[in-house]
């Protein structure tokens, strides 16, 4: 979500100026001072910079509890965030009229650009209080100043004092739109407790009260931000096109202030299932970002950079995705800092990433590095350190680095219940990832336990009909199974299976799975006439969502094949166990690593060969073929024999 700011043009108009505080001061007051964006903005960065550094070694010396931490990234998030819209509202302090003395606005911003934030405040806190008795006719002169004031204070990240001065300029004039547009902000963005029906008033009253189109855009984002929450799509959309439309029209098609529009637009199709509407509009923003010089002022680009990515991984299309993934963490890290946790969060997006399509060496280090920006920035106990560990656990144990990944596992386990409480739906992933990894062991009667609790806490916190449900009925099931209890287990994938297909509907990628173990549980038990049709829907289901080519549906060619073996069919089984080498073989080759289910493959593929009668030149013949069909040299075919 992201929040827009606007400001009235007339920060300009002369106001009878109050007292000054001292001689040295009015010289900084004069009309000849020319306001430098580029210098305002270093101003607040350093203390945005500043304030952050002091706040959190002070909590670091009074082991503050993760939750401060949370706060003040929260609060850093919020300044960092605002600096484009306090820029833009500085801008009108450029000059002061000729023949009159410069406002409020005009001199704070002075004090600001010659010396630093504290002495603006001061001169605004002195000046504001006796402007209010001396100047009654020109309320909204006072409440400008009084929302820069919160601006300063947001920059020190003193949200409570910046709060206050925004609920003073509503008391200064309660007419002008901008005073309710930013009260709504400050109520959407509390943490941990924000005021949506409040907020919902505030944004009405300033979208009741805003005339200029330039000001609307504003007010129209953040509306839409907010019924966005609250699950009203239509109408956050209705907001979104409209605010795009406006900056369109008054900006010009590729201004920079377009990137957030477009990226809330997009991110609102995207999360109403609309991808192929979202994506063309994350690509736009990105264009708009790289062409723009004054980009780097904000990081709305950034955040489409990594939208896009996500989408795209999504959507399956890994190597497009991983080069916009790479640019986001870049991206990201110059927009929040080397050592803040969204960095860390980046870099794990992008591990995960590299993990699937199985470049888990060059994942590693980013994980690793996560990790490492996550205790230096949180400290070695917050919530986020578990879900670092837990990711890090995930890989190693992907890379059968089993001895490491266990403690990993278990230390992530420890910090969650012990900062997030026994029972919270973190606690669960990492109950359902340490049973997976003993079940892998084949630990299987101490990862029962581990799995029903886990099952427990989803259903105590989401509901018994959550898709994530699904996910826990399936790993126990499972667990069950290896048990020798299918009675059991039966029931468990059936209760998934009907979860998943009302969650995500009878065709979607996420039902195979639950098709393919259900179907691997009736096989065992001989009832092959229920399991074939469960076996034929998973490859189809993946056959239409990923591609003929996939090596999700070389699995489900594979099972189907085995099925048909066993009940006699071979003849129908081998071409379907030939293409699932054949797609194996050409991933591994595009890859250049050889794929984990290959071995496993063709050595059913070779077992079925000989037991259709096949002779040993046959069998040589046949597989000659599969190196021709796969691309393969003689040399490359060779290592890969070797390898099987």
């Amino acid at each position: 979500m992201s929040v827009r700011i606007g400001f009235a043009a007339s920060f300009v108009h002369p106001i009878a100026l109050v007292l000054l505080f001292g001689i040295a001061l009015s010289a900084c007051m004069s009309r000849s001072v020319k306001i430098d964006p580029m210098i305002l903005r270093a101003k607040f960065e350093e203390k945005i910079h500043d304030s952050f550094g002091q706040k959190r070694e002070e909590m670091r010396a009074r082991g503050a509890p993760p939750s401060e931490f949370d706060r003040l990234y929260h609060l850093l998030a919020n300044a960092r965030g605002r600096l484009p819209d306090i820029a833009r509202s500085t801008r009108s302090a450029e000059f002061a009229i000729p023949g009159t003395e410069s406002s409020l606005v005009h001199r704070a911003t002075v004090l600001v650009q010659k010396r630093h934030v504290d002495f603006a405040l001061e001169f605004l806190e002195k000046n504001l209080a006796e402007g209010r008795e001396l100047h009654r006719e020109a309320p909204r002169r006072l409440a400008e100043a009084a929302v820069l004031k919160s601006d300063l204070y947001a920059v020190k990240l003193e949200r409570e004092h910046a709060r206050q001065a925004i609920l003073e300029a509503v008391a200064l004039d309660g007419g002008w739109w901008e005073v309710h547009n930013r009260l709504g902000l400050y109520l959407i963005t509390e943490h941990g407790k924000p005021d949506w029906d409040a907020a919902e008033r505030e944004f009405k009253e300033a979208e009741r009260l805003v005339e200029r189109d330039e000001d609307r855009i504003a007010v129209l984002g953040n509306l839409g931000s907010y019924f966005q929450h609250r699950k009203l799509y239509t109408e956050a959309e209705t907001r979104y096109r409209e605010a795009l439309l406006i900056g369109e029209r008054t900006l010009g098609p590729e201004h920079p202030d377009l990137i957030g529009h477009l990226v809330d637009l997009a991110d609102l199709l995207y999360a109403t299932h609309r991808a192929r509407e979202a994506e063309p509009l994350y690509r736009r923003a990105m264009a708009i970002y790289d062409k723009s010089s004054t980009a780097g002022f904000s990081c709305p680009g950034a955040v489409s950079v990594r939208n896009l990515a996500e989408l795209l991984k999504a959507e399956n299309h890994l190597d497009e995705a991983e080069p916009f993934m790479r640019r986001a963490v870049t991206l990201v890290e110059r927009c929040e800092g080397r050592e803040n946790p969204q960095t860390a969060f980046q870099l794990s997006s992008h591990a995960k990433l590299l993990l699937d399509m199985n470049r888990p060496a060059e994942a590693e280090p980013l994980y690793r590095h996560a990790l490492a920006i996550t205790k230096q920035s949180l400290g070695p106990e917050h919530p986020q350190v578990a879900v670092s560990l837990n990711n890090l656990a995930q890989l190693l144990f992907a890379l059968q680095r089993l001895e490491e990944a266990e403690p990993l596992f278990r230390q992530a386990l420890a910090i969650g219940e012990k900062t997030l409480g026994p029972e919270h739906p973190y606690v669960a992933t990492y109950l359902d990832s340490l049973a997976q990894f003993l079940f892998t062991k084949n630990r299987f009667v101490e990862a029962e336990p581990l799995f029903r609790r886990a099952l427990a806490i989803q259903e105590k916190t989401s509901g018994r009909e959550h898709s994530q449900v699904a996910v826990q009925l399936n790993n126990l099931a499972r667990c069950l199974f290896f048990l020798h209890r299918p009675l059991e287990a039966e029931p468990l994938y059936r209760r998934a299976l009907a979860i998943s297909e009302k969650s995500f509907g009878s065709e979607h990628p996420n039902i195979a799975p639950h098709l393919d173990n259900l179907a691997q549980l009736l096989s065992a038990k001989k009832r092959f006439s229920e399991a074939e049709p469960l076996y034929r829907r998973a490859l189809a289901i993946d056959e239409k969502h990923f591609g003929r080519e996939d090596p999700k549906v070389a699995t489900h060619l594979n099972n189907v094949a085995l099925l048909l073996q066993a009940t006699g069919r071979n003849a129908e089984a081998e071409p379907m166990m030939h293409q699932a080498v054949l797609i194996l073989l050409k991933s591994s080759l595009i890859s250049g690593k050889i794929h984990p289910d290959l071995r496993k493959i063709f050595a059913n593929y070779f077992w079925l060969s000989r037991s259709t009668g096949l002779g040993e030149i046959q069998i040589q013949w046949n597989l000659a073929g599969l190196r021709l069909e796969a691309g393969y040299t003689p040399d490359e075919w060779q290592k890969i024999l070797e390898s099987l």
